[in-house]
């Protein structure tokens, strides 16, 4: 009944448009003239009006589950104890962002491989070169140790070759030879030549100093022994023992020596020759002593048959 007479003042209204009001009136105009009340107002009242009652029962049924459980203490709670128990910490290498930089991540992974890759074909590349120079330095060094061992092994070669084909060369000492080389020495000592020798015959051109190892002249030899024998005009030397080692031989002597106010010089002698190729002295040694002098260590005594006593005025 409600419908067809709203369907009635709706046609009779032609373009108003009628709605119940709060205050259970009927009206088209802009305010209820019963209450006042707008009719806009009205006509969302009547149209939500039948939803009412749900709406309140579920507000109060929210109301009641809030009161019973608690469930805003609740959040509450879990909110302070998020915030107590799990600070947000930012270092320098954290990104404000909550999502992932694909591109920094990317980043860090083409670096490590780059990083690999470099480190690998560095330490090859090292690792050659090192070769290489280790190489160039040990065969250096071994050029020049086999250069040294090989000089001092020509060396030792070429010395023993020397001495085999000098010794080969020699001509052999024969006991006649060597009885001769002595007697011509005592006459030396006493400032003569023996009968058809001279200091060009006896001495080779230069001469090895054995006492001092120096070489010298065979005349700085004889003019060092005319100025020592001048100071004595009575010279006497007798031969106490003889020997031999290899081209070597020993003269050992009793000498006496008058100076011109008759002063006596009464000393033993020792006197080392050594022989060349030719048989001529080419060494030479001259050592004057106290006591009695004996053959040296090494060399052999040999025979002499000649005269031992030799003085300047025989």
């Amino acid at each position: 009944m409600n419908a067809v007479s709203c369907s009635s003042v709706r046609k009779f209204m032609g373009s108003g448009q009628l709605v119940k009001c709060i205050c259970n009136q009927t009206h088209g105009g802009d305010v209820c003239s019963h209450c006042g009340l707008p009719h806009s107002t009205a006509r969302y009242l009547s149209l939500t009006g039948p939803l009412l009652p749900f709406f309140i029962l579920a507000g109060m049924a929210a109301v009641f589950c809030f009161n019973h459980y608690n469930i805003a203490d609740r959040l509450n709670g879990q909110i302070e104890e998020t915030q107590e128990f799990i600070p947000i910490i930012l270092s320098p290498e954290t990104p404000l962002s909550s999502e992932a930089d694909p591109k920094a991540d990317l980043k860090a992974d083409l670096k490590a491989d780059l990083k690999a890759d470099l480190k690998a074909d560095l330490k090859a590349d090292l690792k050659a070169d090192l070769k290489a120079d280790l190489k160039a330095d040990l065969k250096a060094d071994l050029k020049a140790d086999l250069k040294a061992d090989l000089k001092a092994d020509l060396k030792a070669d070429l010395k023993a070759d020397l001495k085999a084909d000098l010794k080969a060369d020699l001509k052999p000492l024969t006991p006649e030879l060597l009885e001769k080389k002595a007697y011509h020495m005592l006459y030396l000592l006493v400032g003569r030549y023996p009968e058809g020798e001279s200091i060009s015959t006896m001495f080779s051109e230069e001469i090895l100093n054995m006492s001092l190892d120096i070489k010298t002249s065979r005349d700085d030899i004889l003019e060092s022994m005319n100025r020592f024998l001048a100071r004595f005009p009575v010279r006497v030397v007798r031969l106490t023992s003889l020997g031999r080692k290899d081209r070597m031989l020993e003269i050992n002597t009793r000498r006496i020596f008058l100076d011109a106010e008759g002063m006596r010089l009464d000393v033993y002698g020792k006197t080392v020759v050594m022989l060349d190729a030719e048989g001529q002295i080419t060494g030479l040694s001259d050592d004057i002593q106290d006591t009695p002098a004996e053959l040296s260590k090494g060399f052999t005594p040999i025979e002499y048959s000649r005269q031992k006593t030799i003085s300047n005025n025989q």
